[in-house]
């Protein structure tokens, strides 16, 4: 009995999760129509900390930069559109919902104040990019996305859910979660190990997802492959191939 109850709670959970990430999706959709098409993005993709929230305490970097207004990832942008910052917390995994103070004692919080989310981002090939000749992030030149650039839109992945550390005090490394961008392409995937890579960013074999397309901007998906290759050889873009489910 117990088995079957903790299943379907699973479940229960997996479902609101996905749910979570069709009001990201529309509300990513809905900004680009405010936007002459453009998808949101932050320019630089990211800024280290460290971060202090509205409290002045110590947090993570996935909401605010450490001025604590200029938004850091694209969640704060989102805000008109998707009102409840809970939204970008999964209720499974929870990151998001606390943080950790100077003492590791978790302290809870919402996402804009905890500066943490559940939800990663493609940094490479849908809010911003990298420079396709050297494949870093920093060149200096904002890479701004439209949703008609998309070849395949069922095959471009635009967000997931994300594991991470929710202690402020490993910001520039197992903190970092919501940036999959060239960093994470370029040491994660089959050739490394779960830990002491990258991996820990994407840890579930079922993640749910929010692809790049107009017409069904939401569909549950398994990433199957992560390949970092740039053209001309350099290594650093990814391209996650998937399955429906």
């Amino acid at each position: 009995m117990l088995p079957a109850l903790a299943k379907a709670k699973d479940k229960s959970l997996g479902a609101a999760c996905l749910n979570n990430v069709k009001q990201l999706g529309i509300g990513v959709m809905m900004y680009a129509g405010d936007s002459q098409d453009v998808f949101p993005y932050v320019f630089p993709w990211w800024t280290a900390g460290p971060y202090k929230n509205a409290l002045g305490l110590t947090c993570g970097g996935e909401w605010f930069r450490s001025d604590g207004v200029t938004p850091n990832t694209i969640a704060p942008l989102l805000t008109n559109y998707v009102p409840n910052n809970l939204v970008w917390t999964c209720p499974k995994r929870k990151r998001g919902l606390s943080y950790l103070n100077y003492a590791g004692v978790a302290q809870p919080g919402q996402p804009n104040i905890t500066g943490f989310l559940s939800y990663g981002f493609n940094e490479i090939g849908v809010f911003g990019g990298p420079d396709l000749n050297s494949g870093k992030m920093d060149d200096g030149i904002p890479h701004p996305f439209k949703s008609a650039n998309v070849m395949r839109p069922a095959d471009m992945v635009a967000m997931c859910d994300v594991s991470g550390s929710n202690d402020p005090w490993q910001i520039n490394g197992d903190a970092d979660a919501a940036w999959l961008d060239t960093v994470w392409a370029g040491e994660s995937g089959p050739g490394y190990p779960p830990t002491g890579s990258d991996n820990y960013r994407i840890q579930t074999a079922t993640p749910n997802t929010a692809t790049a397309s107009m017409s069904s901007m939401w569909i549950a998906m398994r990433p199957r492959r992560i390949r970092a290759s740039l053209p001309g050889g350099n290594s650093g873009a990814f391209s996650l191939r998937a399955s429906h489910s």
